[in-house]
Order: structure tokens, then sequence, then C-alpha cells
């Protein structure tokens, strides 16, 4: 699991700007889905991996989504970037540890 947050950002609402808080965000991967939270909503998608020399490029297609979710995994840190939709920035995850119950 992944976890990180998309920083706040502003969008135009009209003339004037509107100021979007920063959400919380957790992905979790298993062997053909990702499940995703983004604040209070969750997503699930069918995902696709493309691995290079020094990372693994994941494209997940969420249904009723037309752009598939991107991310990209470095293989050295094991830092996770969610690539956002224009304008949401991009936001930086990192690896935790399930908690054993």
């Amino acid at each position: 699991m992944y976890e990180g947050e998309i920083p706040a950002y502003q969008i135009l609402n009209g003339d004037s700007p509107l100021e979007i808080g920063k959400s919380f965000i957790s992905v979790e991967f298993k062997k053909t889905k990702m499940l995703m939270t983004v604040g209070k909503l969750s997503y699930e998608g069918d995902l696709s991996c493309a691995p290079t020399e020094n990372e693994v490029i994941i494209l997940v297609s969420i249904e009723g989504l037309s752009v598939p979710e991107k991310f990209s995994l470095s293989k050295k840190t094991k830092k996770l970037i969610r690539f956002g939709r224009s304008p949401q920035p991009n936001a930086d995850l990192i690896k935790v540890k399930k908690s054993r119950k």
C-alpha cells in the first residue's frame, strides 16, 4: 500500500480562482487490480505495467473515466508518483507497511 497527499491547487471558476484543498490519497495494487482512495472517494480499476530500466509505468483503466490513471514506480527508491489530471498536481506516495492484526 502507498499513501500520500495531493497538494492544494486552484482552478478557474469563471473569472475567479477556486481553491481546492489538499487530499489524502492511498493506492493498493493487487495482481491485476488497483484500489485507490482519494479523500472520501474510492476507485477500482484494471492495471497494466510497462517496465523500463529505472521505473515501472502503471496505467489503470477505471470504468467511467476516459483517461487512465498513470503512476510511476521507481525501482530503486520504491517511491510512487501519481500523475495528476490537469490542473491537479502530481502526488508523491510512499510505501507503508500493513499492520498485522
